[in-house]
Parts: structure tokens; C-alpha cells; sequence
């Protein structure tokens, strides 16, 4: 019985450190994605500690003026012409003053959204240094 006791106790741990193993892999995972110059900190109480102050909210945000300001920035240095500080500074309206309906652009714009990222992915890609194993 003592013998079943300790399997048992021994089984449940293995499987608490596995899924422990991988919240701490996924929390890496995170920091290296909001703080790609740091270092992932070497301990579980680090990497708590270096996440706490941001919340996701802030990082979607930040992700989010990251991603339009390479879509300007791209569009800009292409050579597309437009007036974007009034493109950007409220929302489209058509000629009754009303606004717009986005909707009928969501098919094109994930579209282009996906290319962005695939150009920036290669980008990034060919920028990145070399490693040497």
C-alpha cells in the first residue's frame, strides 16, 4: 500500500514538473517575443519578475503601432502617394458623411496584412547574423 502511495506521488509529480517545464517554455517563449534584445532571464522567479511589469495589453498595443509603422513605412518608401495623416486620423467616410463599411476590405487587407508579415519574416530573415554550432 505504502509502495502504491509513493507511485502514485511519484507519477502526479512527473506530470506537475512536465507541465511546469512547459509554462516556463512558453513563458521564455513570450519574453523573447516583447524583449527580443534581453536576455531570457535564467530563472523561473526572473522571468516572472521581468514579465511583470508589462501586460499584454501594453505588448498587443506596441505590436500593433510596430506592424503599422512598417506598413507606412513600406507604402512611404514605395512610392505610394496619399494623403495619410487624413487616411489615419479618422475613419474613412463616404460622400453621405457616413462611415465607411470596412468589411468589404477584410478579405483584401488580411491578405495583404499576411504578404507584410511574409516580407518582414524575410527581411528579418536575411538580416539576421549567421550562428556557427
Amino acid at each position: 500500500m505504502l509502495n502504491d502511495a509513493v507511485a502514485l506521488v511519484e507519477e502526479q509529480s512527473a506530470k506537475a514538473n512536465e507541465e511546469f517545464t512547459k509554462a516556463v517554455s512558453m513563458l521564455s517563449s513570450y519574453h523573447r517575443s516583447m524583449f527580443p534584445d534581453a536576455a531570457v532571464p535564467s530563472t523561473v522567479a526572473g522571468l516572472v519578475e521581468a514579465l511583470r511589469g508589462t501586460s499584454l495589453g501594453e505588448y498587443s498595443k506596441e505590436q500593433t503601432v510596430r506592424g503599422a509603422r512598417a506598413a507606412v513605412t513600406l507604402a512611404l518608401a514605395g512610392g505610394i502617394q496619399g494623403d495619410f495623416e487624413r487616411a489615419f486620423s479618422e475613419f474613412p467616410k463616404g460622400a453621405d458623411g457616413k462611415e465607411v463599411d470596412l468589411k468589404p476590405f477584410a478579405r483584401r487587407a488580411r491578405k495583404l496584412a499576411k504578404q507584410l508579415d511574409e516580407t518582414l519574416s524575410k527581411r528579418a530573415a536575411a538580416e539576421k547574423p549567421a550562428t556557427t554550432s
